[in-house]
């Protein structure tokens, strides 16, 4: 009986090692598993740490992009607020212009008359002179030919 009890109680044991063994190999691929996991779980959490920085990167980018287009209009429109003043500006030198060459005209044809009629005022006086020069010669002869009688 003794014997008998010995051989169940060893074939018990060589089971309950045989079965242990198998938890225990169990229980290291838990562990292997969990590793595994915890550093997947490490990595994938310092990538979506990088994804987060890139994602404040651009924002930070596409805000500096909405300034700079807001910035770029409004120099766009004091652009067009300049060149409109500035074509005014040309408008109205091009309108003086105008009228000072249209008067410059007009003094040109006073003044081209003006010459004629200078010239003309001229040649009188020079015909009067000459009238005058033999009106003196004939009173200088006739003073002459009267002191002689």
């Amino acid at each position: 009986l003794n014997n008998q009890l010995e051989s169940e109680l060893k074939g018990l044991k060589e089971s309950q090692v045989s079965e242990l063994n198998i938890l225990l190999e169990c229980i290291r691929e838990k562990d292997n598993a969990l590793v595994k996991a915890t550093t997947e779980k490490g990595e994938l959490a310092a990538s979506m740490v990088e994804k987060n920085i890139c994602l404040e990167k651009l924002a930070t980018t596409q805000g500096l992009n909405n300034q700079l287009e807001s910035e770029l209009k409004g120099l766009k429109e004091r652009q067009a607020v300049e060149s409109n003043g500035l074509l005014e500006c040309i408008r109205e030198k091009n309108n003086a212009l105008s009228k000072v060459t249209t008067e410059k005209g007009e003094l040109a044809e006073k003044l081209r008359k003006a010459e004629t009629s200078n010239e003309s005022v001229i040649q009188e006086g020079r015909a009067g002179l000459l009238d005058d020069t033999s009106a003196a010669a004939a009173s200088e002869s006739t003073i002459k030919s009267l002191r002689s009688v």
